[in-house]
């Protein structure tokens, strides 16, 4: 990974009445974590895409990752459910997403 790697949020609504996330982390080490998804607003400040991984064994669809996108203004934070469901979105190193008041796209 180039050292320009950024961090982003980018939220969109389609034209079904969902929304459209997209979102990239960069830890310290420069590893990251890439997250595109259809979300749900569950509140009106927050959206929620509940997505489908496969475990470590290659099984699709056989863990759940939840991410959390909270909207404040025009920035917003993401936080993804802890466990090995939402590291699939993450390189070797990066454990989870987690993103805070970061500007939208």
């Amino acid at each position: 990974m180039s050292n320009d790697a950024k961090e982003y949020i980018s939220i969109t609504l389609d034209t079904d009445g969902n929304y459209d996330i997209s979102a990239q982390t960069v830890g310290t080490d420069q590893f990251s974590c890439s997250f595109e998804g259809k979300a749900e607003q569950v509140s009106p400040t927050q959206l929620q895409s509940i997505v489908k991984t496969p475990d470590s064994e290659g099984n699709k669809d056989a863990e759940t990752c939840i991410v959390t996108v909270t909207v404040s203004g025009d920035s917003a934070s993401l936080r993804s459910s802890d466990g090995s469901s939402c590291r699939y979105f993450c390189g070797a190193r990066s454990a989870y997403l987690e993103l805070f008041n970061i500007p939208r796209e």
